[in-house]
């Protein structure tokens, strides 16, 4: 009965992660706001100037022109940038500060209790099926054989009744100083690990993320790998915003299989 009080609804699940969510998120439009006069525009203006140079469309002077003006927007744009830099940095500060304090013990925690209790609850009930079915084939035994249909239809029952276990996908966040100790790692989890994972920078914190999800990888076999890449790099909190967020902000550098390339190299 303890077990399944633990058990929590995919509907409580979503009512546990969601401040967590709200609080990342109301950062995350502050970030958003900074930057898009920031260094949205730098990139922006960037991008234009680099067109502008290659267009062959244009004359000469209307490229200088186009230039120029950029360059003097580009100019307040990055001074908004840095004035910005400073606010952008606290704010990504106390996101990852509310994650570490909150994420773990208010819901990662809370789900991974669940999906255990819940895989013991269905194990258990597998059991007692089990255990009924040898009883009914013991019956049928005994019985005359009009009677096998009973135990038949008891077998197909109970294999209709058998849980499937549904696997749940883990992913953990691991923050290296440079790309040699991500390769470094790789190479030691060489044939080891083969699930999906993505590597990030931050070009502003000169970072790298290495995202590793469980995949089909056994619970055992995961849990080596987080425990050898602990030893190379400092684990952080884990949510889908953070996910976003490294998409939307960070530079992919490897998608989906960034450790077995680079194993290769």
């Amino acid at each position: 009965m303890a077990e399944k009080s633990i058990i929590i609804s995919a509907e409580e699940e979503a009512i546990l992660l969601k401040p967590i969510d709200e609080y990342v998120g109301k950062i995350q439009e502050q970030i958003d706001a900074l930057r898009v006069e920031g260094s949205d525009k730098v990139n922006s203006l960037k991008n234009q100037i680099a067109i502008a140079k290659e267009n062959k469309n244009l004359t000469k002077e209307q490229q200088n022109k186009i230039i120029e003006e950029s360059k003097k927007q580009l100019e307040k744009a990055t001074a908004t940038e840095a004035a910005n830099k400073d606010q952008i940095t606290k704010l990504i500060a106390d996101a990852e500060g509310y994650l570490s304090k909150h994420y773990n013990s208010e819901y990662y925690d809370i789900v991974v209790k669940s999906c255990e209790a819940e895989k013991k609850a269905e194990n258990s009930s597998f059991e007692k099926t089990k255990t009924q079915l040898q009883e009914e084939h013991k019956k049928a035994a005994k019985e005359p054989e009009g009677d096998t249909q009973t135990a038949e239809s008891s077998e197909k029952t109970a294999k209709e009744e058998t849980p499937v276990n549904v696997l749940v996908d883990i992913t953990k966040l691991f923050v290296f100083k440079n790309l040699d100790e991500v390769t470094r790692l790789a190479h030691i989890l060489n044939g080891f690990y083969a699930g999906a994972n993505d590597l990030y920078k931050s070009q502003t914190a000169n970072r790298y993320y290495l995202l590793v999800s469980k995949s089909d990888q056994s619970p055992e076999t995961f849990n080596k790998v987080c425990n050898i890449l602990s030893e190379y790099a400092a684990q952080q909190p884990y949510t889908p915003a953070t996910g976003a967020f490294f998409r939307e902000h960070y530079h992919m550098i490897l998608q989906g299989n960034a450790i077995q390339t680079l194993a290769e190299l």
